[in-house]
Parts: structure tokens; sequence; C-alpha cells
């Protein structure tokens, strides 16, 4: 009797002891606590201490914790995030681990990490899940307005205006609860622009009036900015003499980033007012800015037939070719963004596939789990080892014939590929274990070939001669599209191997992996077509050829070159 109430005692003692190192496992360190206390107030402060603090001295919670402060306190401190590796690991690690303010906390520094990165998409989708985690009715409300906040702002920034409207009005509540006037400040003007966008101008108006009589904690940079967008919505509204008051007063005192969007406004107002040299020499600020859009605003305001007079005689040509080249530049930026979208998009989609794939594998594991328990277990073990011998059997006498197929494949390369630099008697047949040497001695030889080309590069008569070349010249002047599965691509390839007969042995060993519209390219380059033709014969636009092109370019050659490179190595191939 003694013995079992020692061995209960015992027992009792051992729980007592594991349940205690457990909750200090769980405790926040009082390190790690403290960087967070700081970390809203004085972020530089914040990060210095915790990369003081040596990972390999906390416990796996706090060694989460701790890069997810860091995060937090790069993001208030502006520093734009590069990378989404380390939040997906903080996402995973708390969505098994931890409260749910953790990962709504997390969620949210991974939609802050995804829209400095351009993935719009991914960044909507942490923000809506973490604003899951945080009901309305909670002691969260700060992390909650910061999430619903930066909701709106993402949703203004890709011209969503009336889905941003209920998150900014949401926040703006959140702000008067709180009794934070400086935010609520904010909010209210952002609302008011984005009615501004919406041509609600009654609506901006009011917004704009109550962020003002809210703004006496702002400083008078941001008091300027707020009579920037009085004076834009004043103007709209057909108030041309407030207007013009407004802008005279707050146009020298806005910040930096929003001076352009002043001069903007400045330039319409004065105009309108018919203080037109006034207009002009704020129009031409504009023209002096990198950013291209505000830049073919500037322009094109002094080619008004109101402001033109101004322009001196002697400059009109370089007016000229600097709105040319500032409309170009616009474009680009707007294919290139188009582009960008286009990717987050896919990016998104893909991502989600991924998870729908991982969810379904996931159930049918359960499912083997459970007959596995119904005493199949060695039944499917048998099975499974006769069948795995077998495959091992079958996949080693295919590897052996992928093996020699490789081999005698890059064999004959080999004794195609002309090596100056090297004694005949060294040259060797290349097995399949050296694929990158002879990969990176093509290049060499390639990069040699270049230096002794001579610059003027003229087509070979078998290719400008032939009915395939012909042809494609009459679908460019027609404007016709050559379809992926257009026979006129495998009569182009015979005429390609007529000329250089192993240029397609040539471009799989540099390429390794290609797919047939990498491969259309390269014969579209080899054949002397240009970049804004084959953007008629692919019936794409040139942001879109200048991206396959640089692609083929980088794995052509193993690394980031310029496209310039692209059709000498094709020639030479």
């Amino acid at each position: 009797m003694h013995r079992v109430f020692g061995l209960s005692l015992i027992i009792l003692a051992l729980a007592v002891v594991l349940l205690f190192l457990s909750a200090c496992g769980n405790a926040v360190d009082h390190r790690i606590a403290k960087a967070e206390s700081l970390i809203d107030q004085f972020p530089d402060s914040a990060l210095t201490y915790l990369s003081n603090i040596e990972a390999n001295e906390l416990s796996e919670q706090n060694q989460y914790l701790r890069r997810l402060l860091i995060i937090k306190a790069n993001d208030k401190l502006y520093i734009r995030h590069k990378s989404e590796d380390e939040i997906k690991a903080i996402i995973d690690y708390y969505e098994s681990n931890g409260s749910d303010k953790r990962l709504a906390e997390a969620f949210y520094c991974g939609g802050r990490v995804s829209s400095d990165l351009g993935d719009y998409p991914q960044a909507l989708d942490y923000f809506h899940k973490s604003l899951n985690l945080l009901p309305k009715d909670n002691d969260c409300s700060p992390l909650r307005g910061n999430v619903v906040s930066q909701t709106g702002r993402l949703l203004n920034k890709m011209r969503m205006y009336s889905q941003a409207v209920p998150y900014l009005k949401e926040v703006i509540e959140i702000d008067k609860a709180e009794d934070n006037t400086f935010n609520h400040a904010y909010d209210m003007q952002l609302l008011g622009a984005v009615y501004l966008h919406m041509k609600n101008y009654k609506e901006a108006e009011t917004c704009f009036d109550r962020a003002k009589a809210i703004s006496e904690a702002l400083t008078d940079v941001d008091r300027a900015g707020m009579d920037m967008y009085r004076a834009a919505v004043k103007y709209k509204l057909g108030d041309k003499a407030q207007a013009l008051n407004l802008i005279r007063s707050s146009i020298g005192g806005v910040d930096s980033l929003t001076r352009n969007t002043a001069l903007c406004y400045a330039v319409e107002i004065f105009k309108d007012n018919e203080k037109f040299d006034t207009a002009y020499l704020y129009a031409k600020q504009l023209t002096a800015t990198s950013d291209y859009s505000f830049k073919k605003n500037g322009f094109k305001s002094i080619f008004d037939k109101e402001l033109r007079k101004y322009i001196p005689q002697d400059s009109i040509t370089g007016f000229i070719d600097g709105y040319l080249d500032a409309t170009e530049g616009y474009f680009d930026k707007y294919e290139s963004d188009g582009i960008q979208q286009q990717q987050a998009m896919f990016n998104y989609s893909e991502q989600q596939r991924a998870r729908e794939k991982a969810e379904k594998s996931n159930k049918w594991l359960w499912i083997l789990v459970g007959i596995v328990a119904l005493g199949l277990l060695l039944v499917l073990l048998i099975v499974f080892v006769l069948l795995y011998i077998n495959k091992k059997l079958e996949l080693n006498l295919l590897e052996m014939v992928e093996d020699y197929k490789k081999i005698n494949n890059l064999i004959s390369i080999d004794h195609q590929i002309p090596d100056s630099s090297e004694k005949k008697e060294d040259s060797i047949p290349a097995s399949v274990g050296k694929k990158e040497e002879l990969r990176n001695r093509l290049i060499r030889e390639l990069d040699s070939l270049k230096e002794k080309t001579d610059n003027g590069y003229t087509l070979p008569l078998e290719i400008t001669e032939s009915n395939v070349y012909a042809e494609v010249s009459d679908k460019i002047k027609k404007g016709k599209i050559i379809k992926e599965d257009d026979p006129l691509w495998k009569e182009m390839e015979k005429v390609v191997a007529a000329v250089s007969p192993d240029f397609r042995n040539k471009f799989k060993l540099l390429m390794g992996e290609y797919d047939e519209r990498e491969l259309h390219t390269a014969l579209l380059i080899k054949c002397g077509i240009k970049p804004k033709d084959m953007g008629i014969l692919f019936g794409k636009e040139k942001g879109t050829i200048s991206y396959y092109r640089k692609n083929l370019c980088e794995k052509l050659l193993g690394k980031k070159e310029t496209t310039r490179l692209l059709n000498d190595i094709i020639r030479l191939l």
C-alpha cells in the first residue's frame, strides 16, 4: 500500500514538473516582451534590441515571435520587404501553434510583405484571413484597425474605390472609439481622396472639411496636404476663386511625395483662373520630375493652346522630344505594371491550387490510415514490397536506357563543338554528369566566335531566298499571327537546319528544358525577325515580347545579361 502511495506521489511530482517546464517554455522571454512594448512608439530601438538577442538562446516559440517582431519593426520603419519566405515560415508556425491573435498578426504582416512585393491578391487574402480572426467586439481593436486601414489603402491603390469605402469608414469609427485624432484626420482625408476619384465631390468635400477640423495635432506639412485636396474638390465643384486661394497657400508647404500631385492641381486651377504664366511655370516643373505619369501631364499642359505661347522658340524641339520620351516611358511602365499584376494573379491562383491539392492529399491519407486500421496493413505491405521490387527493376532498366541515349547525344554534340584551347587527344566523350561542363564550354565557344564575328552580320541566302522567309514577311506586312500549331514553324526549322544543321541540339544543350514558344522565338531571331515584328507574329504587345526575350536570354546563358547579346548568340548556334 505504501509502495503504491509512494509511486503515486512520484508520478504526481513528475506531472507537476512537466507542467511547470511546459509553462516556462510557453512564456514570452522578458527581452522579447520588452522589445514588443517598444515597437509601436520606438520601432528603431525595438529592432536594435531584437537584433542583439541570440536566437539559439530562445525557445522555439520565442524564436518565431522574435522573427515576427523583426518584420513588424521593419514595416513600421518603412523598410521595404524584399522576400516572402520568412513570413511564410512564420505563418506556417502560428497556424499550428500559438493564439489566434498571434496568427492574425502574422497574417497582417504577410499582407504588408506581399503588398510591398506587388502581389496584391495575396496581400488581400492575408488581410481578410487576419480580419476573420479579429471580430469587431473583441479586445484587439488596434490590430484590427491597422488591418482594416491597410485593406482600404490597398484597394485604393488597386483603384477599387467603391470596395475601399466600407473599410475606411470602419477604421474611422475605430479611430473615434480610441480617441486617436492623428489617425482619424489621416483616414478621413484618405476617404475624401477615394470619393474624389469616384467623382463624388460633395462627399469628398465633407470628408476633407472634417479632416481639416480635427487636424490640430498634425504638422504644417500635413495640413498643407489637406488644403491641397480641399483646393482640388473646390475646383471640381466650380468654386474657382476658393480653389485658387487654397492652392496658393498650400503648394509651397506640401512634402516631396505630394508635390507632383499638388503641381497637377495647381496647373489646372491657375489655368482656369486665367493665370496662364503661373500655370506654365508649374507645368514646366512637372516636366522635370522622374515620374513619367506626372512628366507626361506636364508636357501635355504646356502644349495646351493657352500655355504654348510661353514656350521659347528655341526650346520647342526639346519640349517635343521630351513629351515623346515621357509618353513612351509612361506606356512602358503601364504595360510593365499590367504584366506584374497578371503575374501576381497567376502566382495567387497557383498557390490556391497547391493548397487545394494538399488538402485533397490529406483527405486520401486519412482514408488510407483508416484502411490500415481495419487490419489490411499486412496485406498492403506484402503487395507494396512486391510492387516496389518489380518497379525498382523496371526503373533501373529505363534509367540505363535513358543514360545510354543521353551519353550518345552529348558525345555527338561534343564532337561538333570546335575546341581551340585544348588538344584533340584530351577530348573525351562527355558523360551525363558533365553536361553542365559541356554547356559552359559551348557558351565559351560562342563568346569566342562572337568576338571574331564582324558586326555587319548578313542573313544567309538560304534563309532570305526561302519560301518560308517570304511567307513570314507577308504575314508581318498583313499583320497576321502564326498560330502555335501552324506547320510554318516546322518549315522554318527545316530552313534553319539547312544553315545550321546542329542548331536544335546546341539550343537544347544551352536551354535544358524548353517550351515551343521559346523555340519559336529562337527560330524567328535566327531568321532575322525584329522584336516589333515578333509582336505581330505572336499577337503580343511590345512589353510581352521583351519579357520573352529576357527570359530566353537568361536561360541560354545561365545568368542575367542584356538582351542585346541574344541575337548574336542565336545566330552563332
